[in-house]
C-alpha cells in the first residue's frame, strides 16, 4: 500500500481519464489496487480517496469539451467578458 505524503497532488484531465477507463475495463480491482498501479504509472503518491473522488464525478471528467493537458476545470464566471477581453487584447 503506498502511504500518502500529505501533498496535495494535481493530475492532468487526460491523467484522470486513463484512471477511469482502467476502472471500467477491470470492475474487480479496488481503489487502492488502481491507486497503487497509478502511483507508479504517474510518478506521484495517489491515495485510494483521490481515485475514488476521480471515479465519483467520472461524467464530468469524460466530458468532451475539456481538454486533455489541463490541470483544472474551472469556468468561467463571465464568459462573454472573457470573450471581449480576448478581442481587445488581440
Amino acid at each position: 500500500m503506498v502511504k500518502s505524503s500529505g501533498k496535495r497532488v494535481f493530475l492532468t484531465v487526460e491523467q484522470k481519464r486513463k484512471v477511469i477507463l482502467h476502472s471500467d475495463d477491470n470492475p474487480s480491482h479496488s481503489h487502492a489496487t488502481i491507486a497503487e498501479k497509478f502511483s507508479k504509472s504517474f510518478g506521484v503518491v495517489l491515495s485510494r480517496r483521490t481515485i475514488s473522488n476521480i471515479l465519483q464525478n467520472r461524467s464530468h471528467w469524460l466530458n468532451d469539451s475539456l481538454k486533455d493537458n489541463k490541470m483544472t476545470s474551472v469556468q468561467e464566471k463571465f464568459p462573454e467578458l472573457e470573450k471581449a477581453l480576448l478581442m481587445w487584447i488581440e
